[in-house]
């Protein structure tokens, strides 16, 4: 699986600059499985705290080649999680998050209560075509 860490400094602001380690898979919009590893700031996760986070999908497989994909476990395309770290033990599941849906939308994550330590490391994990562009935390 393909990870990138990053501190926000390639999503800091919209510039077409796209965060990116995708591996394509047979089939249109799908990719290797990957996830996306941000460091947040330490007021992430209180009260009315959002995450918002801008990029692009890439379309999915065209109607000639939805069919084997549905039928094949490996090829379904996976929708997104986010987790929130635990320093003893990993990423634990916070939720499931939706993807931008066309050109330029822009995802918010309630973050409110989403991590247990003083660890804000979260996690975006797919295997559907996501480009991010822009990243940040506000209320």
């Amino acid at each position: 699986m393909s990870t990138v860490t990053t501190c926000f400094a390639e999503l800091r602001e919209h510039d077409d600059r796209y965060v990116s380690n995708l591996t394509p898979q047979r089939y249109q919009g799908l990719m290797e499985p990957h996830e996306l590893v941000l460091d947040l700031d330490a007021d992430a996760g209180g009260p009315g705290t959002f995450l918002f986070l801008r990029g692009w999908i890439y379309p999915s497989m065209p109607a000639s080649t939805s069919r084997c994909p549905s039928s094949t476990p490996a090829l379904r395309a996976a929708g997104r999680s986010t987790s929130g770290t635990r320093a003893d033990a990993g990423f634990r599941r916070a939720s499931s998050v939706g993807f931008p849906s066309g050109k330029d939308k822009t995802v918010v994550i309630d973050l409110a209560g989403m991590f247990p330590t003083h660890d804000h490391h979260l996690r975006l994990r797919t295997n559907m075509q996501i480009y991010w562009d822009e990243a940040f935390v506000g209320g």
